[in-house]
């Protein structure tokens, strides 16, 4: 009896070290693209039965994505692909001693920059194309980096060539993915011109045209929100003037009260990507003025100072909306905005009948 149960325990213990065995070793089953959710590129899905150990991507030339996945026991044979879209033209699997190599092909008219990270289930490989510029592209591109696979010992009666997996039909749904973004600095000039008054009171005066210029900074997040919307945080340090034209008498005697300021906006944008190369958005926030000149002019061109009037901190509501254009490493950008002060402009209770600044402007900039 005892005799029996010892068998019966060491085959229960064979088969389970042997299906433990079987279940160890990776094996590639199959290549799959499919497009972005954010329709901003592609998604190539290695689909393994177990994580590789490791992996490592090269860039040797601008249409030329490598690919190796290091797992000694990681097996090539019957690897199947989905059909190629139109910017892939050749996908190459390699079969090597420590794993397998892969090169992609891809259009030379069209470029894109590449990422490859562990899918959240922690088996599949993803590789993330995003379209990109060629000036882009050409900043990652190492020839150093290429990967010889000529120059790795193959397995026992196997070829050092590249094995062409079939080419299947895909019936499956395009994988949505979410992709690890990451953060970022942008950093721009801006400028245009502006139109300026006042609101709050019962009467009205004539706007009074200037300019403003900036440097601009914009923090690119690592998120996406509903519906595609792509966050960022955007400021910068503004020079704006402000004002009125004809001040009434009872003030002080001028053609134009003029009011200048260095602003500094904290604004949500929110983009939506129409394209690689367009992107509308909208700016939303608050901002804080410092002001540096306070002036009214007479019709002579004299002035004075109404610094001793005038409040030196001046805080609003901004919004906007606009347009990115990407070209080559540079976006341009073109944007309109309006901004409603909440700070009364005069700190003088017998002058303040509690104006405060509205400001409507067009500006032009780029980042880089």
């Amino acid at each position: 009896m005892r005799i029996a149960k010892f068998t019966l325990l060491s085959v229960i213990l064979f088969l389970i070290c042997g299906f433990a065995t079987i279940n160890g070793q990776a094996q590639l089953e199959r290549i799959s693209i499919a497009e972005r959710a954010d329709e901003l590129g592609f998604v190539v899905r290695f689909h393994l039965t177990e994580m590789a150990d490791s992996f490592r991507v090269a860039r040797p030339e601008a249409n030329l994505i490598q690919i190796a996945l290091y797992s000694p026991e990681l097996e090539t044979v019957g690897v199947t692909m989905s059909a190629l879209p139109e910017p892939f033209e050749n996908i190459e699997l390699y079969k090597l001693e420590m794993g397998a190599g892969i090169e992609i092909t891809l259009s030379e008219d069209i470029y894109f920059t590449s990422i490859a990270y562990p899918d959240v289930n922690m088996r599949d490989v993803l590789l993330a194309l995003e379209y990109s510029t060629q000036e882009e592209v050409a900043r990652v591109v190492n020839p150093e980096e290429r990967f010889h696979w000529d120059d790795y010992v193959p397995e026992p009666d196997e070829p050092a060539v590249a094995e062409q997996p079939e080419i299947v039909e895909d019936d499956e749904e395009p994988v949505i993915v979410d992709l690890p973004r990451r953060w970022s600095l942008d950093v721009g000039l801006r400028g245009g011109l502006s139109t300026s008054n006042f609101y709050g009171v019962g009467y009205g005066r004539d706007s009074r045209s200037g300019y403003s210029m900036a440097t601009i900074f914009t923090v690119n997040m690592p998120y996406r929100l509903p519906y595609n919307i792509r966050p960022s945080l955007e400021t910068g340090v503004y020079f704006t003037q402000k004002g009125y034209e004809n001040p009434v008498s009872d003030k002080f005697v001028a053609v134009v009260a003029e009011f200048d300021y260095i602003e500094i906006p904290v604004l949500a944008k929110l983009n939506y990507d129409v394209t690689p190369i367009i992107s509308p958005h909208v700016v939303f926030g608050p901002y804080v003025g410092f002001m540096v000149n306070a002036e009214r002019v007479r019709a002579d061109d004299s002035r004075r100072d109404l610094d001793d009037f005038t409040r030196e901190v001046d805080t609003g509501f901004l919004a906007g909306a606009g347009a990115d254009f990407r070209l080559g490493g540079y976006v341009i950008s073109a944007q309109v905005r309006g901004s409603l002060g909440f700070t009364t402009i005069f700190s003088d209770e017998e002058i303040d009948d509690g104006e405060k600044h509205r400001h409507f402007s067009v500006l032009l900039g780029f980042t880089f």
